[in-house]
């Protein structure tokens, strides 16, 4: 069994690219698109059974 001990402080796509994309301007929302990127991250890595960022695992038998 794999348990994660530390995550990349990085996200896959940043915030203020995705703000640009949407049109969004004001801060408001910045805490929810965190987590939508985080979610989609975690999805994405899910599916494909691979890490698209750095993480440090540690492994118990």
């Amino acid at each position: 069994m794999n348990t994660i001990i530390e995550k990349s402080e990085f996200r896959a796509l940043d915030i203020a690219a995705l703000k640009y994309h949407l049109r969004l301007e004001s801060n408001l929302e910045d805490e929810y698109l965190a987590k939508i990127i985080d979610m989609a991250t975690e999805t994405l890595e899910n599916e494909t059974d691979k890490s698209i960022l750095k993480k440090k695992y540690r492994y118990v038998l």
